[in-house]
């Protein structure tokens, strides 16, 4: 299995997600223990999410990793081109790592951000597209 990670806080060009499955750090375990072909790990700071990826394509399954190391509780939910939520790590404790599995299936412009209070206004969102 191949591991990168996920630069957040702009517009990104990866080959990432698409059908609906979630979990969060609390009910993440049969989830992270499903086939992944890789894993994408991000870290929450400063209302950034912080990060790199590589080149991922439809067809794959991703884990995404949010690890935060804010002072403050961070969740990452993930949209499609269409809007439509298709999953998301729940809110994540400080210190803690939360999980989502993610099945790639189509291609196209996605978002993503945090969905706690403000924090997205502050700067927890981005875009990727699906390859």
């Amino acid at each position: 299995m191949q591991t990168t990670s996920l630069l957040g806080g702009g517009a990104l060009v990866l080959g990432l997600l698409a059908s609906s499955a979630c979990s969060s750090s609390d009910h993440a375990g049969s989830q992270r223990d499903a086939h992944v072909d890789h894993t994408v790990q991000l870290e929450a700071k400063g209302y950034r999410y912080v990060g790199t990826v590589g080149p991922l394509r439809a067809g794959e399954r991703v884990q995404f990793a949010l690890k935060n190391d804010d002072a403050l509780d961070h969740e990452l939910e993930l949209f499609g081109p269409d809007g439509t939520k298709l999953g998301e790590i729940g809110p994540t404790r400080p210190g803690a790592t939360g999980h989502a599995v993610i099945a790639l299936s189509t291609t196209g412009r996605y978002r993503y951000s945090c969905g706690i209070s403000d924090h997205k206004t502050r700067g927890m969102s981005g875009t990727f597209t699906v390859t």
